[in-house]
């Protein structure tokens, strides 16, 4: 428990930080950096404990627009080498980006679930969040827009 880190240990934190384009700042101080990268930070610690399932709450949450995509391309990334992810988010569009399979539930229920066109509809947004939404392509790309009350 009060061991230094082995250089097995050593190892695997530069491969995590290798894997998220991030070796590059293995040196720099943690108040140093921006949040996006702290983003990367937290996963990287993950990835170092060699999960074979991420729970991710809320992964992009306080993320500028630009950090909120690296962290989802990141994701996916993880997805696609082997890795279960299972992300909480508030944020449909999130789903269109990155997911495969979505679940929408309000309260403890699950009101569908399916793949993210199949379950991000205008009926269930507005039945999840009481307002009115519209569902858009634009450039091969999807978005759930609110619409005002």
């Amino acid at each position: 428990m009060f061991e230094s880190p082995s250089k097995k240990d050593v190892k695997k934190a530069e491969d995590a930080l290798k894997s998220l384009n991030m070796y590059h700042m293995k040196d720099k101080c943690y108040t140093e950096i921006s949040g996006g990268e702290r983003q990367l930070v937290f996963i990287a610690r993950v990835l170092t404990q060699e999960p074979r399932v991420l729970l991710l709450d809320e992964p992009t949450s306080y993320l500028d627009f630009g950090n909120q995509i690296r962290t989802l391309n990141i994701i996916e990334k993880l997805s696609k080498n082997g890795f279960t992810v299972v992300i909480s988010s508030h944020f449909p569009d999130q789903a269109f980006i990155s997911a495969t399979k979505v679940a929408i539930m309000k309260g403890t229920k699950f009101i569908d679930i399916g793949t993210p066109k199949e379950v991000i509809t205008e009926k269930n947004m507005e039945k999840t969040y009481g307002i009115k939404v519209k569902i858009v392509e634009i450039d091969n790309r999807i978005a759930c827009i609110p619409l005002k009350i």
